[in-house]
């Protein structure tokens, strides 16, 4: 009985030493060894870690194949390659059942914990990086395996915008708008988010002044910036070609993935996917997004048009001599007279209502809850109206539920729009998030979509201006 018991005890120390349990099952090294990850497992051998984690744990390793250490990124900034192996080790153990979208693990780094996502394509990802296979169990652990390196470090306190702030300079302009427009504090606090965060390139292809009007309006400089936030955390696993996403300005980005697996969102190139943070990610892109849009909020009454270098309007009549000096003040020419002259309360909802052919077009939008806007005189709003006749041949396509929800707002314009403003060619975003190509020739007459043209026009209310237009949108 003593012989059979100094046997077993000697079996259990033999298998100790080779790292397995009386079980039968590796620690995590030798698994990683198993399952072919020998450059993972060089890394950590080289970096002292394999010790740590031999101890009883649990742990749960992300561990990147063989070929994802080929393909390795660099980013700005490179972490030591200790603490990027530590970042890829979390505490406790996790099994892919138990995996949540936004989900975080504490992880071997200190302050830093390891992200996880899981996005309506399928795909699963822990910082960003796919998991490619699951559930590989250790004695001490769990073992799941990703394709790609977490090569992106970020700083302890590392958000979307302190981690640029550390690393990338060509991102200055963009962080000092958010600073000026007093969103640093709520960017580097609050999430998850997203951050598509131009470079200093982006702001250099537009106009010089663009940026100095921006300042000036905090409001518009706020707006801007939060059409570059996206709410929740979307690394390019989780992107789609042709997907659109939401901003919190509430405006859709479309998202192009070309065959190379490029990015973009709108017209802009991503030019470093992926960079992770503790309150989020950043995906930093070469162009601003709807820049005609963003620099028309701040030049309400200031236009470029015609081959002249800017057009003044007063009302939406240009201003055709500027500053005489009289005794007592100063004495502006206009080409073209103010003929209409709105009321006292004069909002659109005001003048519209005042004018019988519009309505039908005026009980429709209070139908549909539009009221408030048309008489909110803190926003400046744009309103294509529809006149009775118009409104009666259109009463059948109408009455159809999505055409019915949608004409509300595809009629319905945030800001200022004068046609004195308007380019020859250009697009404006209706309420409704479609986007309206507008054509105006040379003698000035205004298309839309190609389809259809304004009957009259710029009539200036209090809170905004309107057009008739021969079509419904």
């Amino acid at each position: 009985m003593i012989r059979v018991c100094q046997v077993a005890l000697a079996l259990a120390l033999v298998l100790s030493v080779h790292g397995y349990s009386s079980k039968g099952k590796p620690n995590l090294v030798q698994l990683a060894k198993q399952l072919g990850l020998s450059e993972f497992v060089e890394r950590l051998e080289d970096s002292a870690i394999d010790h740590i984690i031999n101890h009883e744990g649990f742990f749960t390793i992300f561990a990147p194949s063989n070929d994802a250490f080929k393909n390795e990124m660099t980013y700005p900034d490179e972490a030591p390659i200790k603490s990027k192996m530590l970042f890829h080790i979390g505490r406790g153990k996790i099994y892919a059942k138990d995996i949540k979208n936004e989900m975080t693990v504490k992880s071997l780094l200190s302050k830093r914990r390891i992200r996880l996502n899981t996005y309506s394509n399928g795909k699963v990802t822990a910082n960003g990086r796919v998991i490619s296979s699951t559930d590989h169990e250790a004695r001490n652990g769990v073992i799941h395996i990703i394709d790609d390196v977490m090569s992106s470090v970020y700083d302890r306190a590392g958000s979307i915008v302190s981690e640029l702030d550390d690393c990338c300079p060509q991102h200055s302009i963009v962080l000092g708008l958010i600073k000026d427009a007093k969103l640093y504090d709520k960017l580097n606090t609050r999430g998850p988010l997203t951050f598509l965060a131009p470079n200093n390139g982006a702001f250099n292809e537009l106009h010089p002044d663009f940026i100095i009007h921006l300042k000036k309006n905090i409001t518009a400089l706020r707006t801007f910036i939060a059409g570059h936030v996206l709410p929740g955390t979307l690394y390019s696993p989780g992107l789609q070609d042709g997907m659109m996403v939401k901003t919190f300005r509430g405006n859709q980005v479309k998202v192009t993935i070309a065959g190379n697996g490029k990015m973009a969102f709108n017209d802009a190139q991503v030019t470093l996917p992926d960079v992770t943070a503790g309150n989020g990610a950043v995906q930093a892109i070469d162009a601003i997004l709807s820049p005609h849009k963003n620099k028309r909020m701040i030049q309400f009454d200031i236009y470029k048009f015609n081959g002249k270098e800017t057009v003044y309007l007063a009302n939406g009549r240009e201003i055709n001599f500027l500053n005489a000096q009289a005794h007592n003040g100063i004495v502006h020419e206009l080409k073209t007279g103010m003929d209409f002259i709105y009321g006292r309360n004069g909002t659109l909802l005001d003048e519209l209502s005042a004018i019988p052919r519009f309505s039908q077009f005026v009980q429709y939008m209070k139908d549909h809850s539009m009221g408030p806007t048309l008489v909110d005189t803190k926003n400046k709003t744009t309103l294509l109206a529809v006149n009775n006749k118009l409104f009666n041949q259109m009463k059948e396509t109408l009455s159809e539920p999505e055409f019915h929800s949608r004409m509300s707002l595809n009629h319905v314009f945030r800001n200022t729009w004068y046609t004195l403003g308007l380019f020859q060619t250009d697009f404006i975003e209706a309420m409704s998030g479609k986007i309206i190509m507008i054509t105006k020739n040379n003698d000035g007459d205004v298309m839309f979509d190609e389809m259809y043209s304004l009957i009259a026009s710029d009539f200036t209310c209090r809170n905004g201006v309107f057009h008739e237009v021969d079509g419904i949108l």
